[in-house]
């Protein structure tokens, strides 16, 4: 059996993880395992039943119509519209004040 070249590994981690993204937080045995957006492998989708179009789903499926949201424009307690998983939220990028040595 011959040895693989890196990439070819390259090649087959790209394929494993760039098939599928989670609509949902999906989790195993208590612990969160993906958030939405997250890639999943393609292997954990077909182990695990995971369900296209409701948990997963396939890059590429979107519309490419499909508004973005920017998450400045969204007031920070936004309420997330029903059967749709939340926004994520992210701060606004401060530069971490300098340290002072004493």
């Amino acid at each position: 059996m011959a040895d693989k070249t890196v990439e070819e590994y390259r090649a087959e981690q790209q394929a494993e993880y760039s098939t599928f993204k989670a609509l949902l937080p999906i989790f195993h045995d208590g612990a969160r395992a993906y958030n939405p957006g997250d890639p999943v492998p393609t292997s954990n989708v077909e182990l695990h039943g995971y369900e296209v179009g409701v948990q997963v789903e396939r890059v590429g499926d979107t519309p490419a119509a499909e508004p973005t949201t920017d998450a400045s424009t969204q007031p920070v307690n936004a309420q997330p519209t029903p059967n749709q998983p939340p926004q994520p939220v992210e701060a606004p990028a401060t530069p971490a004040p300098p340290v002072q040595e004493s």
